[in-house]
């Protein structure tokens, strides 16, 4: 139930990016083969059909549906914002489409990279274009943190510690826990992190590198870079289904079979130690033909295993879009 609200919230305050998702909650249709994401006030649609053509026509069709919803919240969608891209799996095997979308009389060609909320993404679904451009990005900020520490001087070695940890490590690995670097990518990354092992200790150039580790206390980074994607996956396993699409689609299924009984006595009929056992008790007639209690049984074990589908998958085409409200 909505009722009209006379105040506005102060910038920069949290609520107001909550009230916006529950205002347009209303815009996440429904597609058949996709799927529709949004961030605040960006929104991505994935189509996925046996052919562009037909992911075109969806995404066109989606994005007409949005807009005649959003028109009557008074939201309108920023159109020249709009990026168009055509994923392909590795076992596709023909050319790259350059079909073009037709949304509000603007025509928008398939790019190369296209960048939402700081993942990149390409067309072979590739993970180097993102890491790439987080190694720049570090570097431009490792080369601002070593102004405040020049060698011998300047900030002590905890505090470079800190800066190492809480802001290079944070930009170098975005999207570890997503995407997955190559073994080449790692080794490119790893030549930047032994240079801010370097800058933390103070060490000399030849200084092994394992020593490194140790020495500025940060591990090795494809171990800092392992550890995020558990935890990562330990976040979607543990999120509700009807909020994370990604963990709405993972399948529960608990083991049925029977376990075989606990060996020895449990709970409180565990026996103390150090007491001999009795003496066992030959079964009488009565005895034989009562049924006796349950052996015990080990839980149930819950698998969480990750559904797939059992064709081959089709091409996808992605297209992202920013939402607004005009102004009064």
């Amino acid at each position: 139930m909505f009722a009209p609200v006379s105040v506005g919230t102060p910038q920069g305050s949290p609520v107001s990016p909550l009230l916006w998702v529950i205002y347009v909650s209303c815009l996440h249709c429904e597609i058949p083969d996709g799927l529709t994401l949004s961030y605040v006030d960006d929104f991505g649609l994935t189509a996925s059909s046996a052919s562009y053509r037909r992911n075109i026509q969806i995404l066109q069709k989606q994005y007409a549906r949005l807009k005649a919803r959003g028109s009557r919240l008074g939201v309108g969608f920023s159109v020249p914002k709009t990026e168009l891209i055509h994923w392909r799996t590795n076992r596709d095997r023909g050319p790259i489409s350059n079909a073009p979308v037709h949304l509000d009389g603007s025509v928008f060609t398939p790019k190369g990279e296209v960048r939402w909320l700081g993942y990149w993404f390409s067309p072979s679904i590739s993970t180097t274009p993102q890491f790439f451009k987080k190694l720049a990005k570090a570097h431009s900020a490792f080369v601002a943190v070593k102004r405040l520490s020049p060698p011998g001087i300047g900030l002590p070695p905890f505090l470079c510690h800190r800066l190492a940890s809480s802001r290079l490590f944070p930009i170098l690995s975005y999207g570890a826990d997503v995407f997955i670097p190559t073994a080449h990518m790692i080794r490119k990354l790893s030549v930047f992190w032994h240079k801010v092992q370097r800058w933390t200790t103070n060490c000399f150039m030849a200084t092994r590198t394992d020593i490194l580790a140790i020495e500025a206390c940060l591990p090795e980074l494809g171990l800092l870079i392992a550890y995020k994607r558990r935890l990562a996956h330990l976040r979607i396993l543990c999120s509700p289904p009807g909020i994370n699409p990604a963990s709405a689609r993972l399948r529960r299924s608990v083991q049925t079979q029977s376990s075989p009984p606990l060996a020895g006595p449990q709970g409180p009929e565990r026996e103390e130690r150090g007491k001999p056992p009795p003496p066992p008790v030959a079964p009488s007639n009565a005895s034989l033909n009562k049924p006796g209690p349950p052996p015990p049984r080990r839980p149930p074990a819950l698998h969480v295993v990750c559904v797939g589908p059992r064709r081959a998958l089709p091409p996808p085409s992605y297209l992202t879009a920013s939402a607004h409200r005009p102004l009064p």
